[in-house]
């Protein structure tokens, strides 16, 4: 438990803000009028990474690579 403990600590849990909300709702717009879609909860992920900035790392880029304004990377080997 104390190496789980230690792991959790390296990060920083950052919250699902209005920010986040409003990329999302926006997020909703742009891609029904380019009739895609994509999974509400992965938007919703999607979404917190672009409203604060972060890369989304994924082993699933071609899922996420038609959003413009997402960063990924693929960390699988």
């Amino acid at each position: 438990m104390d190496i789980i403990n230690s792991l959790i600590r390296q990060f920083k849990v950052v919250p699902y803000d209005l920010r986040a909300k409003k990329e999302y709702v926006r997020l909703i717009a742009v891609l029904k009028s380019r009739k895609r879609r994509v999974d509400r909860v992965d938007l919703q992920i999607v979404a917190h990474s672009i409203s604060i900035g972060a890369i989304l790392v994924t082993g699933n880029v071609m899922k996420y690579d038609r959003i413009e304004g997402l960063r990924i990377e693929d960390w699988t080997i």
